[in-house]
C-alpha cells in the first residue's frame, strides 16, 4: 500500500484542524466555571488548580496534534514535488 503526497497533506491538515479545535474548545468555559475558577479562598482556589491542570493536558495534546500535522504536510509536499519517496519513508 502506498500513500500519495496529497493524503498527507490531507492527514496533516485533519491533524491540524483537530489540535487548533483542541484549543479552541479547551477555552470555552459555563458562567458557574467562571465564577468558581475567579473567586477568592482561603489558602488556594482547588477550581483554579483544577483548571490549569486540564488546560495544560489539552494545550500538550493540542500542540503535540499541530506540530505532527504539520510534519506530515511538509513531508506530503516533498512526497508531491518528488523529493523524496513514500516507499523510503516506510521501509
Amino acid at each position: 500500500m502506498s500513500i500519495s503526497g496529497m493524503e498527507l497533506q490531507l492527514l496533516g491538515l485533519t491533524l491540524d484542524f483537530l489540535g487548533a479545535l483542541i484549543l479552541t474548545v479547551s477555552e470555552i468555559k459555563k458562567r458557574s466555571e467562571i465564577e468558581k475558577e475567579a473567586s477568592t479562598y482561603v489558602g488556594s482556589n482547588p477550581h483554579l488548580k483544577k483548571a490549569l491542570k486540564q488546560k495544560s493536558l489539552f494545550s500538550i495534546i493540542a500542540a503535540g496534534l499541530l506540530v505532527l500535522g504539520f510534519v506530515l504536510q511538509m513531508i506530503g509536499i516533498m512526497v508531491s514535488s518528488g523529493w523524496i519517496h513514500v516507499d523510503s519513508l516506510l521501509y
